[in-house]
C-alpha cells in the first residue's frame, strides 16, 4: 500500500482524502513561508547596504522592511479568508468552512516561493552592482524582471492546482468548478502583485 503524501503541494486530493483537513499542518507551512519571506527581505537589505555606496544604514532600513513583510503576511491572511468565503459561497455550505480554510492556507504557501526567488534575483542584481549608487540601482530594479514574472506565473499555476484538487476534495466535486475558482484566486493574486 502506498503511503499518503506528507503535504498537499504535489498531490492535494490524495493528501486530503488520506489525512483529512487539519489546519495545524497548514498553519505550520504558512509560518515557514512567512519566515522565508522575512529572511529573504533581510538578506536582500543586508546585501544592499554592503554593495551600494550611498545606501542608508541597515538599522534605518529594518523597520520599513519588517513593516513590508508584516503587510505581506496580513495580505496573505486576508486572501486566505476571502478565498475561503468565496469558495464556501460558490461551492458548498457553511459546514465546510474549516476544510476550505485549510485548503486555501496550503494553496497560498507556494506564494512564498515567488517572494523568495524574486528577492534572490534582486540580490543577484545587487551583488553584481558593487559600488553603484542608489539612483543607478533604482533604474536597474525599477521594473519587474522577466525572471520574476515567469516565476510568479509558474507558482500561480501550482497554486491553481492545489486549489482545484483541494477544493474538489472538500466539496466532493470535479475539478472544473474548483479549478476555475483556483485560477481566479491564484492568477488574480499574481496580476495584483505585478501592479
Amino acid at each position: 500500500m502506498a503511503s499518503s503524501p506528507r503535504t498537499p503541494l504535489l498531490r492535494p486530493r490524495a493528501y486530503f482524502e488520506s489525512n483529512g483537513f487539519h489546519l495545524r499542518p497548514a498553519l505550520r507551512a504558512f509560518a515557514v513561508a512567512a519566515v522565508a519571506l522575512v529572511l529573504a527581505v533581510v538578506a536582500t537589505a543586508a546585501i544592499l547596504v554592503s554593495r551600494i555606496d550611498d545606501a542608508p544604514a541597515f538599522a534605518t532600513l529594518l523597520p520599513p522592511l519588517l513593516l513590508t513583510v508584516l503587510l505581506g503576511v496580513v495580505s496573505w491572511v486576508i486572501t486566505v479568508l476571502l478565498i475561503t468565503v468565496v469558495a464556501d459561497a460558490l461551492l458548498g455550505d457553511r459546514s465546510r468552512v474549516g476544510p476550505a480554510l485549510t485548503v486555501a492556507t496550503w494553496a497560498t504557501a507556494p506564494g512564498a516561493l515567488t517572494s523568495v526567488l524574486g528577492f534572490a534575483l534582486a540580490a543577484g542584481t545587487l551583488g553584481a552592482a558593487g559600488g553603484t549608487s542608489v539612483a543607478a540601482l533604482r533604474t536597474t530594479l525599477s521594473g519587474a524582471s522577466l525572471g520574476s514574472v515567469g516565476i510568479g506565473f509558474v507558482v500561480a499555476g501550482w497554486q491553481t492546482y492545489v486549489y482545484a484538487h483541494g477544493f474538489a476534495a472538500v466539496y466532493d466535486t470535479d475539478t472544473l468548478a474548483t479549478g476555475a475558482l483556483g485560477f481566479l484566486a491564484a492568477y488574480g493574486g499574481w496580476l495584483l502583485g505585478l501592479i
